[in-house]
């Protein structure tokens, strides 16, 4: 008798495992997510781009330390292909400097 009701216990424990491990998987989530890869590569030369300019707006001061155009920054990968990434950051980048370069499904940037 007492055998019977451990085996309903670990039937009813199994089973919920289960149920609790299959609402847990998404079968989307490998659509969403991205595969990035992180490579080296070498700053080529740093590019501005012009700011669309809207006459609508009024001109507000511009911080000495923040850049009044934006930057890209063209690298070179190991492989030998050319990216052209957005430099979102403060950070500011030389010619012939070492950076490594994540590269997903979302687009590159530099680290």
């Amino acid at each position: 008798m007492r055998s019977g009701i451990v085996s309903t216990v670990f039937l009813v424990v199994v089973l919920v495992t289960l149920a609790v491990l299959a609402g847990c998987s998404n079968p989307h989530a490998a659509d969403r997510a991205p595969s990035e890869v992180v490579v080296w590569a070498t700053v080529e030369r740093l590019e501005d781009v012009p700011l669309a300019e809207d006459s609508e707006l009024p001109q507000y001061y511009e911080h000495p330390l923040a850049p009044d155009t934006p930057e890209e920054i063209v690298v070179r990968l190991d492989d030998g292909a050319t990216l052209s990434v957005p430099n979102v950051g403060q950070h500011r980048y030389e010619a012939g400097q070492r950076v490594r370069v994540v590269v997903g499904n979302r687009g590159a940037f530099v680290l």
